[in-house]
């Protein structure tokens, strides 16, 4: 006869398979996820960024406390230049964005920047450590919770339904899927939970124990600075619970040792941290800063922060709870629900206020300490990733919530147990229902085809991409086109020469998440395309805009989807604008008359009119030009796509030890390799069949190489002459 199972058992099976299928779910958010500045700024900090400021040993600090211990072990300048480098490089993520170091040393492992990675690669290696910490954090909240309430009547069954509830939040979900490191903080509140839960005895403990929590609860202020709130609350919960000890001189000596111990591992780990508190904020407040206390008059002030707690409280609740999407209405009825069991359990912890001494302190003072804040407009009370930290201590006062339920139908408790692990298993099956339509709304429509198929529609010279919206920057197939930021004075040209044709005619496409239409007279806007066109056309003429008009949208998605569960604070959207523009110039780059057959002249000043931009080709010196990888990619850009199967007839010399290796030429999808030799310039002939729409030649010389100390151009080859012969395609 087959073994009974319990319904317990039944119900505690199933929610682990729903849990493995939730997380299953959530893998396929790191791919499809959209984007936005905190998400994929972390990548282009780690793979794009110049960090010639950082690793140019002529400007090293000497002075820095890092420095002068590195001196105590050697006094090689080289070793010194490499640990200050290794220093500088651990740090680049926090020091650039206002975010905790510790996750970023592991994508930092996963994005090289040696490597080559594809928009989607990108995505998925850099989201990737929130993703294994977000899965490393549910585990840890289940152990925890399960310590918390093991003597409780509900005890085997309340970490089960609120690890569920923690692990479906569609906002935990979401950014488990970003590269920023805030699933990170599931993590660091475990942590500094357990932490603060042992070490709570303080007259207890060992140094040696009083330290190894100091830099424990260190490590979690470095994984999200959020902790700082929570550590500082546990510090003082202790105090607090130790007054009858206060004036005992070993009390007195464990808890200072703890708490500075805390502090100065925590600075040495991150900095000054607390110097961040205001940068957070413009983010968060909501488009009319109606999440923020704001006003000098202290009366004000207590009125403005009840009215947005009591306004935003249920709908807050709902925005980090939820694994479900609701309407506006039905939102806040299951936040009502949820911050009625909150205040349920906060109840039940001041009637156990003795039986659960250190959670209740803790509880409390954690609640004041942020509601200080609050008040102190230091931070927001909004429904955004800010308030995803303090989702896991919610969930375990929601806990005691439970089990205040549970204490008042003490009679029908084995009933209240299937009836919660019935609801929990419905609401999680809706939850794994309803996600396709989620992910849906929330997929990523860029892609490293979408710019190549609207580039090969149009004749644009070069894209130009709104500030925070820098996804261009890391599409593979954009590398070698030029494409310009919207955020600075001055356009800088990264090697890139462009041309006009015969018309003194442009068209650019533009690109935002933000703007579905440009204000063509805005200075901020003109003034820009001025200097692109001013610094990187051909020939350099200030002032040489004479019209601009735009001749359409090629790609306008609106959505309503924000980068939060929440749209009421606008960090970060689904939409996307790519917009077509012409731009009329008053002096051209009077191009030559070449086509393709008779090729691009090097030896001319002026380059043929089917020739769009070059890169790394320095000007005409009578007899061809030389070739410069010091100024970028060796590329020619072509008006319109080259045949499918052609002849390419290049003639080129090489510069010194460039005549020793073979010199590759890729266009479109093909690449081919030649030996050039030295001297006097040879024509090489090489086939290329079935190649993909292009419009790129890009040349790659073996050994780049300055021709002194004084003369510092990265000389590769020489060229005089490319053409291009189309081949008679036999449809037999």
């Amino acid at each position: 006869m087959a073994p009974k199972i319990s319904i317990s058992t039944f119900i505690k099976s199933f929610l682990s398979i729903l849990l493995i299928i939730c997380f299953f779910q959530t893998s396929q958010l790191l791919k499809q996820h959209f984007t936005h500045i905190d998400d994929i700024g972390v990548a282009e900090s780690l793979l794009i960024r110049n960090l010639d400021y950082r690793d140019n040993c002529s400007k090293i600090n000497q002075n820095d406390v890092s420095m002068q211990v590195a001196k105590l072990f050697t006094k090689d300048i080289e070793k010194l230049c490499q640990f200050n480098t290794s220093i500088n490089r651990l740090s680049l993520v926090s020091s650039l964005w206002t975010y905790a170091p510790f996750q970023f040393y592991t994508t930092q492992f996963l994005l090289k920047r040696t490597k080559n990675y594809t928009y989607d690669e990108i995505k998925i290696l850099g989201r990737l450590p929130s993703y294994i910490f977000y899965i490393i954090g549910v585990f840890c909240f289940f152990r925890l919770s399960s310590k918390i309430f093991s003597k409780e009547s509900l005890g085997s069954y309340i970490p089960w339904i609120i690890t569920t509830l923690l692990a479906f939040s569609l906002e935990q979900r979401i950014y488990a899927a970003q590269m920023e490191s805030y699933s990170i903080g599931l993590l660091s509140n475990c942590l500094a939970l357990w932490c603060l839960i042992k070490v709570h005895r303080v007259s207890e403990q060992s140094y040696l124990h009083l330290l190894a929590f100091a830099a424990l609860l260190a490590v979690t202020v470095s994984m999200q600075y959020q902790a700082i709130l929570l550590v500082a609350s546990g510090l003082t919960a202790i105090g607090i619970l130790n007054l009858l000890n206060i004036f005992k001189l070993g009390f007195i000596k464990k808890f200072f040792f703890l708490a500075l111990s805390t502090i100065s591992l925590s600075y040495s780990l991150v900095g000054n941290v607390l110097g961040f508190a205001n940068r957070g904020i413009n983010w968060n407040a909501g488009v009319s800063g109606e999440f923020v206390v704001q006003s000098t008059n202290l009366a004000e002030r207590v009125l403005i922060l009840l009215k947005i707690i009591f306004s935003n409280a249920p709908y807050n609740f709902y925005s980090i709870i939820s694994g479900i999407e609701l309407q506006p209405s039905l939102a806040n009825y299951f936040g009502f629900f949820f911050l009625t069991l909150f205040l349920l359990g906060m109840l039940n912890l001041w009637k156990g206020r003795k039986e659960f001494a250190y959670l209740f302190w803790l509880s409390y003072t954690y609640t004041l300490v942020y509601l200080i804040f609050v008040f102190l407009g230091k931070l927001t009370f909004s429904p955004t990733r800010h308030f995803l930290y303090y989702l896991p201590v919610i969930l375990i006062i929601c806990g005691f919530g439970l089990h205040f339920i549970g204490e008042l139908l003490q009679r029908q408790l084995k009933s209240i147990q299937i009836l919660f692990g019935i609801l929990v298993i419905a609401y999680c099956l809706v939850s794994i229902y309803s996600f396709h339509s989620f992910e849906s709304q929330r997929r990523d429509l860029l892609n490293e085809d979408l710019f190549p198929l609207e580039l090969r529609k149009t004749k644009a010279s070069f894209l130009l991409y709104d500030q925070f919206d820098i996804e261009p920057m890391l599409i593979t197939s954009l590398k070698f086109f030029p494409i310009y930021p919207l955020s600075i004075p001055e356009a800088q040209c990264n090697g890139f020469s462009i041309y006009s044709p015969d018309s003194k005619e442009i068209e650019f496409l533009t690109y935002s998440k933000r703007r579905p239409e440009w204000n063509l007279t805005d200075p901020y806007f003109t003034d820009y395309l001025n200097s692109i066109i001013g610094n990187c056309f051909m020939p350099h003429t200030r002032n040489n805009i004479a019209s601009i008009r735009k001749i359409g949208d090629a790609v306008k998605i609106d959505s309503t989807i924000e980068i939060d569960l929440s749209n009421k604070t606008k960090n970060g959207s689904n939409s996307y604008y790519i917009q077509l523009f012409s731009v009329k110039l008053n002096v051209g780059s009077n191009p030559s008359a070449e086509t393709l057959t008779s090729g691009i002249d090097f030896r001319k000043q002026q380059l043929p009119q089917f020739v769009s931009y070059t890169s790394g080709i320095i000007q005409s010196e009578g007899w061809g030009r030389w070739t410069d990888s010091g100024l970028g990619p060796i590329i020619v850009g072509l008006r319109d796509p080259l045949p499918r199967s052609f002849t390419l007839e290049i003639e080129a010399t090489a510069f010194g030890p460039n005549s020793e290796g073979q010199t590759r030429i890729q266009i479109g999808n093909q690449s081919k390799s030649i030996l050039i030799g030295s001297g006097k310039a040879r024509t090489f002939i090489i086939e290329f069949d079935n190649v993909e729409a292009a419009t790129t030649i890009l040349v790659e010389p073996p050994y780049p190489t300055s021709p002194s100390t004084i003369d510092t151009r990265k000389l590769g080859i020489g060229l005089v002459n490319i053409s291009f012969h189309p081949k008679v395609v036999n449809k037999k």
